[in-house]
């Protein structure tokens, strides 16, 4: 189980709440989890989850449609134009996911963040550990 959902239960309670919500935004769209909530330890640092502060949960959504989006609106595109920069809230609400993100943030009483990217081996190719959230 990844860290930061405390059980089973608000691990279900998350993936339902997250499918959802990018039903209602791209019912084509896949999300993962990334970061220290698979690892157990911060990147940067190696501190263990939760250890420092209060560790969030990043979120990689897989939306072909989204990242075309992404471009219109001019937000920065990376990995060759296969993933958005970490999105800030004023980014989330264009995409329909603001009060996803502001949902899936009281349920699990941490920060959630949002990267849109192409395809999952776009997600692959970054060199770090990812799950999905199907």
């Amino acid at each position: 189980m990844p860290w930061g959902f405390g059980s089973v239960n608000k691990l279900r309670e998350f993936k339902s709440t997250l499918s959802a919500g990018l039903a209602n935004v791209d019912p084509e769209a896949e999300a993962f989890l990334r970061g220290s909530a698979v690892t157990g330890k911060n990147s940067q640092s190696g501190a263990p989850f939760d250890s420092v502060k209060r560790s969030d949960l990043d979120l990689a959504i897989v939306s072909p449609k989204l990242v075309k989006k992404a471009k219109a609106m001019g937000i920065e595109l990376r990995s060759r134009g296969n993933r958005t920069v970490a999105l800030y809230p004023v980014h989330l609400r264009p995409f329909g996911l603001s009060d996803l993100a502001n949902t899936l943030s009281k349920q699990t009483n941490r920060k959630v963040s949002f990267m849109i990217y192409a395809s999952e081996s776009a997600i692959k190719d970054r060199g770090t550990p990812y799950i999905s959230l199907r």
